[in-house]
Parts: structure tokens; C-alpha cells; sequence
């Protein structure tokens, strides 16, 4: 699973705004910037509380983040 950190390195963003900049008009100003990655302070009470469980529900909501958030929204 990617990470913020994988996902857009400031080699990454270097690459991605050289890409941009040779196909943008002349007259448009853009800046590439990598992701900053922000806490979600989950409060979730499980029953049962097994290690698998725990494991399996972690493995979705980095799932749901990843598929549901963009920037400048906020998480579901």
C-alpha cells in the first residue's frame, strides 16, 4: 500500500512540475507541492478485540482514506 511519503517525494514533485511546466500555457503560474500528511485521531471500540480484527478494520480505513480523500476535503 502506498504512502504519503511514497506517493509524492520531492524528487517526485520535481519530476511532475518539469512534466507540467513543458505543456502549460506560458501565461499560467503552477506550483507542484507533495501531500502533507495529516492525523486521524480514530476512537474505535471493537468486539472482539482480536488481533485479526484489529488488522482487518485498520486495513480498510487506510483503504476508505486513501479512495475518499482529495485534497483540500475533508477525510470521511
Amino acid at each position: 500500500m502506498q504512502t504519503l511519503r511514497q506517493f509524492l517525494t520531492r524528487q517526485r514533485s520535481s519530476v511532475v512540475q518539469a512534466y507540467i511546466d513543458a505543456r502549460r500555457p506560458v501565461t499560467a503560474e503552477l506550483y507542484v507541492v507533495a501531500p502533507v500528511a495529516a492525523p486521524v485521531p480514530f476512537q474505535i471500540q471493537l468486539t472482539p478485540g482480536s488481533a485479526s480484527v484489529k488488522a482487518a478494520v485498520e486495513a480498510e480505513l487506510r483503504d476508505l482514506i486513501l479512495r475518499e480523500s482529495a485534497p483540500g476535503r475533508d477525510t470521511p
